[in-house]
């Protein structure tokens, strides 16, 4: 955000300073009142996902006046934590063995799921598998176990 402030005293030469108040304690402004995050911010990190900023203006005429204007920011909500599975991820098939069930993989996400980033997720093998992996073996999803689970079978 640029706001170009300007003191008008003695034919704009007279300076300004700028300080920001608030706003996750992630924005700066410089000496021509540009402001910018200067860090990254999370909207489930500490402080949520609203700020309200304060921007100050002070200028150095004699004596000094001040202006300040309010910021409200808000974040967007994105999915940036993919699902993770928990261990044990190696399953194991003996060679000529009959269909069975090879394993149950649990899956877990850090977003908020309330928020719609969590939860169904979906769990494919890698189409890169070789055409008799992917013939046989197939994954179902049980949502009603937590954390996720994905059942591993061999037909």
């Amino acid at each position: 955000m640029w706001h170009d402030y300007s003191n008008f005293d003695k034919g704009g030469q007279q300076g300004v300073e700028y300080r920001v108040e608030g706003g996750w304690g992630a924005l700066q402004v410089d000496q021509k009142g540009g402001i910018r995050l200067w860090r990254p911010v999370d909207r489930e990190g500490e402080g949520g996902a609203v700020a309200v900023a304060r921007v100050v203006a002070v200028d150095k005429g004699s004596p000094p006046l001040s202006s300040t204007a309010t910021l409200t920011l808000t974040l967007t909500d994105v999915n940036d934590c993919p699902p993770t599975l928990l261990p044990p991820t190696v399953l194991h098939v003996t060679e000529a063995s009959s269909p069975s069930l090879l394993g149950i993989l649990k899956a877990t996400d850090k977003d908020v799921w309330a928020k719609g980033h969590g939860p169904p997720f979906t769990f494919t093998l890698d189409p890169d598998n070789p055409p008799h992996i992917t013939q046989l073996i197939s994954l179902r999803f049980n949502q009603r176990e937590l954390p996720f689970c994905i059942i591993v079978n061999s037909f």
